[in-house]
């Protein structure tokens, strides 16, 4: 059994896969948590840091696309009398 860092890194990067494209926001955010808490430890390689980071920016993207499309359905949401009419959230939650 090879218990190299090398080997280490290698699983863990196989260890953290991209979630499917049905994932909702919060699958997406965990995984994303985890590949953040896994670089920031700095126990694998340069090529595995950079595989994760680049798994981390797909689904920083996803997220971003999700919470847009969010933002987009609050606005729909808010319009009244044919006008968005812009609130704050906090404001709307009292």
């Amino acid at each position: 059994m090879n218990t190299s860092p090398e080997s280490n890194a290698s699983q863990t990067v196989a260890q953290i896969a991209l979630p499917p494209e049905e994932a909702n926001f919060e699958v997406l955010m965990a995984t994303l948590e985890r590949i953040v808490t896994t670089l920031e430890k700095g126990d694998i390689s340069l090529e595995d840091s950079m595989a994760l980071f680049e798994q981390g920016v797909v689904l920083q993207r996803r997220c971003q696309n999700l919470l847009g499309k969010a933002e987009k359905r609050v606005h729909i949401l808010m319009e009244k009398n044919g006008e968005i009419v812009a609130e704050d959230f906090e404001s709307t939650a009292k």
